[in-house]
């Protein structure tokens, strides 16, 4: 029998990303009404040429954003979130928490924010901006290095037309 700790670190990150996967993956499918996005980007301010991919859901009239992403180019990552999200028309945004598995000189810690703020162009077309970032900035806790992720993203949502997200930011 294989024991976890004599596994190589690059071996359990990889097992710990697919398992975050599959979990995601399995309330995606779970038989509820619920949107399901997808995004694609690319940072645009300190990592430029960083392609980004993301996979949000959202359940049924919740103000709950679940989200998983990647990117790849100078610096590579992922990130698992969980964010509030409030909307007014076609305007939205989230502020929550997200883990980035691998710290590195554009965020430094593995603990970061989940900022973003977007416009719904049609029922299922948005552009956002997606920031990931530790809060260094604003908080002055920690003296790892924070720029942050900026990504400008172009999502597609899936819907079943029957479950409206929910509107504002309180029920």
């Amino acid at each position: 029998m294989i024991r976890w700790q004599t596994l190589p670190p690059c071996v359990r990150t990889r097992i710990q990303h697919r398992t975050c996967l599959f979990w995601l993956l399995y309330f995606v499918t779970f038989p509820v009404k619920a949107q399901l996005s997808i995004g694609a980007g690319e940072d645009v301010s300190h990592a430029r040429g960083t392609q980004a991919m993301f996979l949000t859901y959202q359940p049924r009239a919740s103000h709950l954003d679940f989200l998983a992403g990647a990117w790849r180019g100078r610096y590579y990552g992922q990130a698992y979130g969980l964010a509030y999200r409030c909307s007014f028309g076609r305007v939205f945004g989230t502020l929550g928490a997200a883990y980035l598995p691998k710290a590195n000189a554009i965020s430094g810690t593995q603990a970061n924010f989940d900022v973003n703020f977007g416009f719904q162009a049609t029922r299922h077309w948005s552009i956002l901006w997606q920031h990931f970032s530790n809060g260094r900035g604003i908080f002055h806790w920690t003296d790892r290095a924070n720029v942050g992720w900026n990504f400008l993203v172009l999502k597609y949502t899936f819907d079943s037309g029957v479950n409206a997200p929910a509107k504002g930011c309180i029920h």
